[in-house]
């Protein structure tokens, strides 16, 4: 039972005792007002009493009964409605909100406990979900604080450890920040580079761009602006930096950050491509292409300013003998040497360029022509005056050179150009060491241009064979020389033009042997008789030896070499059979490349004679040196050699020098009975000219027949 059932049932106890008392008192009162009544009303009295007195107590003990009945009744209710709430209070300090409260509504002391606990309850459910909330902010802001050190740290590994040179600028310049690869660069610590303005750092010539590059990353803030300019590093040294710019917003000013790679590397090797395009590596000298594009600039200013301009294309004499006697190294030598002395005497404006082989073109910008032709003697001079020392030797070098004026009526750089060298090639044949003048109206001038034409005629002339074979006829002056009737002739070549005219090669050859075209004749000329021959043999094979003219841009070449041997072999060609002509000059400037390719030929069977023989300064020492079975005498000492004595000695006396060195001896040029009877005496061993026979198709040759026996007899 409860401690409120006792208290209630001790207040009622209390109140039947007190009511007991009263009734006591009452009759003890009555005893004393009735003292007088009979001893027989006292018994009834008493006996009422107790009756009362047993009624009471009964009725007491039934209210006890009723009031304990009621009292625990009462208990189980008021228990159930405790322990209910018990449980609910257990459940809310176990952290269960989810507690059910009963649904009725009740006016009596549970019924204020009830609300008071759904209102606690709504209380902790309240706490509960701001207590998720504070849960949720903390991760949340321990995640971004989290996300902070990441991108501090990444901060650091992209700013302060990046390879960049990075700069955060304000914008007026000042440098706000620069990391620690920007610091190695420029200073020991950032400490002593920020504060400083960037532009302190930028060389002077490209301040301004500097500065333009930042005016415009504040203009336009979403921008990147690149820029490569040069700084100067802690050290001094002169760096080139690859710079990227943008605005960033910092709180409410705009600052600039700067990426700077170090293309210093990159830079070098590209002024150097950039140099190697345009200068000759040998000499350190503009180059061609760009000697081309100096003059078109000028050529432009000339046309626009009304400007006059000199350019002067000069041709070293005697390079290809030292060259070619002493090797390439010599020759490297000399060019370097004789580049460096023209230097000396150009202005610093002046552009001196290496055009090819010994071949330099000078520009003389704002010059007029009499300056330049003072300015190119001098050159004359100055080269004349120069000394090549090489090993035991000291060499005097002579040049040409030819001089035209660059005006507004002038052309273009190729016609300049040509203008120039044809000048240049005419002071080379007056007699060289000289300066020529271009002038429209010169005859000998004209012949160069009409060679420059024939330079564009020759390669198509090649491509749709409109060369032709000629031949004609080698003759024995001894019977001891013709063997078996058969001939020995030399092939000639002739261009058939678009008139169907037969043209010289006195025309066309010098203009290929001035613009490098004669190794391509060669080729065309090889092929062609190889073939022929081949096809000569196949049927009655009459010639005993053939013989074909090489040019000296042939000897020595080993594609050509190469070529050479792979028609052999094509057309079943014997090279006993084949006798190459090659002319002294030829092989002089040459020499040592000559020796070579005419002993590997010899090696292999075929014959070599020596043309135009004694127009060399130095015929007989050059003679001993190479590997030749045959000598042809130049045409210029037979010609009135039968009325003329001192050309009978000279001819004389390189036949006996031949016969000495176990040579045979061709005279050219014989036109008359008596030059041949004269050649005859001096024991010539054979004869070539119009008067042994006139040159004829090469296709017609198999149509002769005992040609050779009749030329003997001749």
């Amino acid at each position: 039972m409860s401690s409120v059932n006792i208290d209630l049932i001790v207040q009622f106890m209390l109140r039947a005792n007190k009511s007991y008392e009263q009734a006591n008192t009452q009759f003890l009162i009555f005893i004393d007002n009735s003292q007088i009544e009979t001893e027989q009303s006292v018994i009834n009295a008493r006996k009422n009493l107790d009756s009362i007195r047993n009624n009471l107590f009964m009725a007491l003990g039934g209210t006890l009964f009723f009031i304990i009945v009621v009292s625990f009744i009462l208990s189980q209710v008021f228990l159930r409605d405790i322990k209910g709430i018990i449980a609910r209070l257990s459940g809310l300090a176990g952290g269960n909100t989810n507690i059910q409260i009963p649904q009725e509504k009740r006016k009596d002391e549970f019924g204020v406990v009830n609300h008071a606990f759904e209102v606690f309850r709504e209380a902790l459910i309240k706490r509960d979900e701001v207590k998720a909330q504070l849960y949720n902010e903390i991760n949340r802001r321990e995640q971004i604080e989290m996300s902070l050190r990441q991108s501090e740290e990444r901060f650091r590994a992209l700013y302060e450890d990046n390879p960049l040179i990075l700069f955060t600028l304000d914008q007026a310049g000042k440098i706000l920040s620069i990391n620690r690869r920007g610091a190695s660069q420029f200073g020991s610590s950032s400490d002593k580079i920020v504060g400083l303005s960037i532009f302190k750092l930028v060389m002077s010539d490209d301040r301004d761009d500097a500065r333009k590059m930042i005016e415009q990353c504040i203009s336009f803030p979403g921008r990147r602006r690149q820029l490569t300019l040069r700084k100067r590093d802690k050290d001094g040294n002169i760096i080139w930096l690859r710079e990227t710019g943008q605005a960033i917003k910092d709180n409410e000013d705009a600052m600039i950050l700067l990426a700077c790679e170090d293309v210093t590397e990159a830079q070098n090797l590209s002024a150097k491509l950039s140099h190697q395009a345009t200068h000759d590596e040998l000499t350190e000298l503009v180059n061609r292409w760009e000697f081309e594009r100096r003059v078109t600039r000028t050529l432009k200013t000339a046309k626009s300013e009304k400007k006059q301009h000199m350019l002067c294309y000069l041709d070293l004499d005697q390079f290809k003998i030292i060259n070619d006697t002493y090797g390439h190294a010599a020759g490297d030598q000399l060019l370097i040497q004789i580049s460096k002395e023209l230097k000396k005497h150009i202005r610093e404006r002046d552009t001196l360029a290496r055009l090819g082989g010994d071949e330099f073109g000078i520009l003389f910008e704002h010059c007029s022509m009499s300056a330049g032709l003072r300015a190119a003697n001098n050159l004359v001079k100055a080269i004349e005056a120069f000394r090549f020392p090489w090993g035991n030797h000291v060499f005097r070098i002579g040049s040409s050179i030819g001089v035209v004026e660059i005006n507004e009526l002038s052309i273009d750089y190729g016609t300049i150009l040509s203008e120039a060298d044809t000048a240049c090639y005419l002071a080379k044949e007056l007699g060289g060491n000289r300066v020529q003048a271009h002038k429209a109206d010169s005859k000998q001038l004209a012949e160069r241009k009409g060679q420059m034409l024939w330079a564009n005629k020759i390669p198509k002339a090649i491509e749709t064979n409109q060369f032709e074979l000629y031949y004609q006829t080698i003759s024995p002056l001894s019977e001891g020389n013709s063997i078996d009737h058969k001939l020995h002739v030399e092939l000639l070549i002739r261009l058939r033009n678009e008139h169907n005219e037969i043209i010289s090669p006195a025309v066309f050859l010098p203009a290929a042997e001035r613009y490098l075209l004669s190794s391509n004749i060669d080729r065309w000329v090889v092929n062609r008789a190889f073939s022929m021959l081949n096809k000569m043999q196949k049927n009655a094979p009459i010639i005993e030896q053939c013989s074909i003219n090489l040019s000296g841009t042939s000897i020595g070449h080993v594609d050509f070499l190469q070529f050479l041997l792979e028609k052999v072999d094509e057309f079943q060609i014997q090279p006993k059979q084949i006798c190459f002509e090659i002319t002294e000059t030829a092989i002089i400037s040459n020499l040592n490349a000559a020796k070579k390719f005419i002993q590997q030929l010899r090696d292999k069977g075929f014959k070599f004679a020596l043309d135009d023989f004694g127009t060399g300064l130095s015929s007989y020492e050059y003679l001993k040196e190479l590997p030749v079975d045959k000598l042809k005498i130049d045409g210029v000492f037979i010609r009135g050699i039968d009325k003329d004595p001192i050309k009978l000695a000279m001819v004389k006396s390189i036949n006996e020098i031949g016969h000495v060195m176990g040579l045979e001896t061709i005279a050219e040029f014989v036109e008359t009975k008596s030059i041949l009877d004269t050649l005859k005496n001096i024991q010539v061993d054979y004869a070539q000219g119009y008067y042994i026979s006139k040159p004829q198709p090469f296709a017609d040759i198999a149509s002769i027949e005992n040609s050779a026996g009749i030329l003997a007899a001749k």
